[in-house]
């Protein structure tokens, strides 16, 4: 594989996480290109001083009445962030601030070992209607975009690894099928869908949408796996409940502790390490 950027979205709700994700990507990320962090114009003043600590890129996207649609948009675009001289970059790794990488880990970490291609770890919507029913419903808005029934959940980790051809294809497929821009497919605008009013609010999942065109329309330029045989996790997500919550105290947080007690002895070592660290203490180590 040639050369892999990785890319964040974030914006201010989240810049108590942003300190812990970005060390954790410079203690453990290998072989990567430029990490680049995206926001909207009005989180820069917060989440800018936060990258420039770890010297990463920083760059502003438009702002979105609703913003929580606008990052899906945001992703899906990431290759148009790429600077001039990143015309080697061939793929993109998405993850999300709210997410701890708890060892080392290259662009081959998210590849298959068989094929060299990147992995999209997938389970069956009908194995998921009685242990997580509250992700089914992204079967039915999937297959609304796919334009044809969609019987696997591609959201089953973090992070996520795309081609910027996959990226490019994807957005072409929108205007194709739909006759509609990707922002206007998200409907960034608005506070409801316009799919139909029996769907849910949030009609499209990023990742499910591309993990579904890429099984669709794109599977040659991956391995598609079950997430029972994908392997340990390379890191541990939290939930991001925004400014309401200060990070260490969702890191300590009973629900996260459970978690981090299923890691092995390396990740549960590292994870808790960076639980009884302060923001500003993680400054100075820098």
């Amino acid at each position: 594989m040639n050369k892999v950027g990785i890319f964040l979205r974030t914006y201010k709700g989240d810049a108590h996480f942003l300190p812990y994700c970005l060390k954790s990507i410079r203690d453990n990320a290998r072989g990567f290109g430029q990490v680049r962090v995206v926001c909207p114009k009005s989180s820069e003043s917060v989440i800018r001083p936060i990258v420039e600590k770890f010297g990463y890129d920083f760059k502003t996207c438009p702002e979105y009445l609703n913003d929580y649609r606008g990052q899906k948009v945001t992703k899906a675009m990431a290759d148009t962030f790429l600077d001039a001289d990143e015309r080697d970059v061939t793929h993109i790794l998405f993850t999300d601030t709210d997410t701890i990488f708890t060892r080392n880990f290259s662009p081959k970490s998210f590849c298959s070992k068989r094929t060299g291609k990147p992995l999209i770890i997938y389970r069956d919507y009908e194995t998921l209607i009685n242990e997580e029913p509250f992700l089914v419903h992204w079967q039915k808005t999937t297959s609304e975009i796919m334009g044809q029934e969609v019987k696997r959940e591609y959201m089953r980790r973090q992070p996520f690894l795309y081609s910027i051809t996959t990226l490019q294809k994807f957005r072409r497929f929108c205007i194709e099928k739909h006759s509609r821009t990707i922002e206007e497919l998200v409907d960034t605008d608005a506070k409801l869908g316009k799919f139909g009013p029996d769907l849910p609010k949030e009609r499209v999942s990023i990742y499910n949408a591309i993990g579904a065109f890429c099984d669709f329309y794109d599977p040659s330029g991956y391995e598609f796996i079950h997430q029972f045989e994908a392997g340990e996790y390379e890191c541990v997500q939290l939930w991001s409940w925004g400014e309401s919550k200060v990070f260490l105290e969702t890191l300590r947080s009973e629900e996260a502790q459970v978690r981090i007690n299923r890691l092995s002895e390396p990740q549960k070592e590292y994870f808790n390490a960076l639980s009884r660290n302060s923001i500003e203490e993680i400054y100075r180590q820098l």
